[in-house]
């Protein structure tokens, strides 16, 4: 019998293989791929950027893990695996508050808090007060949570990027040692 040529192969593969089975799918190899390439355009913009070089995007502290997987535990009872990038980022961005909050002297936390509601709640507007008395207790729960869990951890959140594969989401921090 003849040897088919790869070209023949390929044709008779795509034709005898339904198109859903045909789409490639992602392995952790790839993702992981994608991951790193993520990392290393933040650390490029991170680096860029920096005006403050006390910014640390690689070794992490000897005994401690990488922020970036201590602040996916920080959030982990909040999240959702049905979660959109948007509502993700958005408890990133309100959990970064509080954990950078937190390294506030006690007698300041507080204010720090009500300046960042002030700034973003219209007190005129009923349905805004309710929706900032929630977030509220949302955020005081936070604040019990990185005292309780990671009081010793006090490496200042500068800077993240929040980026969406298929397997989920990967995060990268840029820090200070405060």
């Amino acid at each position: 019998m003849a040897r088919k040529s790869k070209e023949f192969q390929k044709l008779f593969q795509a034709e005898s293989v339904p198109q859903e089975a045909r789409v490639q799918r992602s392995t952790p190899q790839s993702v992981r791929k994608k991951e790193l390439a993520a990392h290393e355009r933040f650390k490029k913009r991170v680096e860029s950027n920096q005006k403050d070089k006390q910014v640390v995007l690689a070794p992490k502290p000897k005994g401690m893990k990488k922020l970036s997987e201590v602040l996916q535990e920080f959030i982990e009872p909040y999240v959702d695996d049905e979660d959109t990038y948007e509502e993700r980022f958005e408890l990133l961005e309100d959990a970064i508050i509080v954990w950078n909050a937190s390294l506030l002297p006690e007698e300041k936390r507080q204010g720090f808090i009500e300046e960042f509601f002030d700034l973003t709640a219209d007190p005129l507007d009923k349905e805004d007060v309710a929706i900032t008395n929630i977030l509220k207790l949302f955020i005081k729960e936070l604040m019990d949570r990185k005292l309780e869990l990671y009081a010793n951890d006090n490496r200042f959140i500068k800077d993240f990027q929040l980026t969406e594969h298929e397997l989920g989401f990967h995060l990268s921090v840029a820090y200070s040692l405060h």
